[in-house]
């Protein structure tokens, strides 16, 4: 998990964007840091930088024979998301919780029910009763944390953010804790966990927090299926675990999936996804999409996760932009095919190529005005002007 600068902000698109009226910002709250959510005459809103200055923005809904060629494909993969998403309880997936007394109660009851919401899509995953464990803590935990056998292997990648938190800096993050399928006693078992600060609220908290719950999970399925190929380890280098599962399938499409699970309409699923595209759209290799040609390039650089310092991070928001077309135009059920096919143990393209039908260079010219999309939309803030709040 990267960490974010405090000084980032949170965008939302200008074709949706409404920018309150100076009569309605009077009784607003205070843009108190990037990515901040309200509800402002019952529409979800986020703080935001438009042309140099903060605004309380917020996503309309508009008919669908208005959306763009971009939209309709958002809109076409969220759809495909929701509608596997079971009616019934799961037949397979038991959640076990290890939740701190620390951890904030509000979150506590927020992030039971999207773990058993997202579990009612995950469920369809597994073909006999297994156990997943959700892990809930905060930095008061730390010692709890070293001294878990499965979080514990994992504790010193946290201290910079419980050093933070106890500074009080950064409190509008939550972190990734632990995703995993494997063994602690004897039987292999789901393992996902989020930790968060202990002061934290759902107001404290940014938008992007709301859909990690969802994402480290997702993560279980993904090790679901390459469970016994983790059993012989990984070489060093490009013919390594990024050969089989490159950052733009691992953390790409898990964002693609876990987004359409937490956002439940699709207004919020595009304040989320473009918010999210445009935190970025100033750092490098964001700020050189400007082509397909571009795109193409920067998905050839990322493959293997290794060929520049930001290679990791550009997979989050690019791959999740890659998998979402694949999943308009494919079904999500073909998706799953590539998840299924793990198990083979065969290098990502072969897998894809067996999935699909596509090589990796074909998916990336297919899903490259898609991507190229997303950052064309970020350009076009610059041309707002925000009325000031009183």
């Amino acid at each position: 998990m990267k960490k974010w600068q405090a000084g980032s902000f949170l965008l939302v698109p200008i074709m949706f964007l409404s920018i309150l009226t100076s009569a309605a910002q009077a009784s607003t709250p205070e843009c108190r840091f990037a990515g901040q959510v309200v509800l402002i005459s019952g529409k979800k809103s986020v703080c935001a930088p438009v042309s140099g200055n903060i605004a309380w923005i917020n996503v309309s809904k508009k008919p669908t024979k208005n959306l763009s060629k971009y939209e309709k494909t958002k809109l076409k993969a969220y759809r495909a998301i929701q509608n596997a998403i079971s009616k019934e309880a799961p037949k397979n997936i038991e959640l076990k919780y290890d939740i701190s007394a620390n951890f904030p109660e509000e979150l506590k009851a927020r992030y039971i029910e999207q773990s058993e919401y997202a579990t009612r899509l995950y469920d369809q995953f597994f073909n006999q009763p297994t156990i997943v464990n959700v892990y809930l803590h905060t930095e008061k935990d730390e010692k709890y944390i070293r001294s878990h056998p499965l979080m514990g292997k994992d504790a010193s990648d946290f201290d910079v953010w419980f050093a933070d938190w106890r500074a009080g800096r950064l409190t509008q993050h939550n972190i990734g804790l632990i995703a995993r399928f494997g063994e602690q006693t004897g039987k292999a078992e789901g393992h996902t966990g989020v930790l968060v600060p202990s002061s934290s609220k759902i107001s404290t908290l940014q938008l992007y927090a709301d859909q990690v719950v969802a994402h480290e999970y997702f993560h279980v399925i993904q090790d679901l299926f390459k469970y016994k190929r983790d059993q012989q380890g990984y070489e060093l280098g490009p013919n390594g675990f990024d050969l089989y599962y490159p950052p733009i399938f691992r953390e790409g499409s898990a964002n693609t999936v876990a987004t359409a699970v937490s956002m439940r309409n699709f207004e919020d699923y595009l304040l989320f996804y473009r918010s999210f595209i445009l935190q970025n759209i100033s750092s490098k290799p964001f700020n050189t999409l400007t082509s397909t040609s571009a795109i193409i390039k920067v998905l050839n650089e990322i493959e293997y996760g290794k060929s520049f310092p930001e290679a990791h991070w550009t997979a989050y928001p690019v791959g999740s932009l890659v998998f979402e077309w694949l999943i308009a135009e494919y079904g999500f059920d073909t998706y799953k095919k590539i998840v299924y096919n793990q198990e083979l143990n065969k290098p990502f393209e072969e897998n894809l190529k067996l999935s699909t039908g596509l090589t990796m260079d074909q998916l990336y010219a297919k899903s490259a005005q898609h991507v190229l999309g997303g950052f064309q939309d970020a350009l076009k803030l610059n041309t707002l002007k925000p009325v000031q709040r009183r």
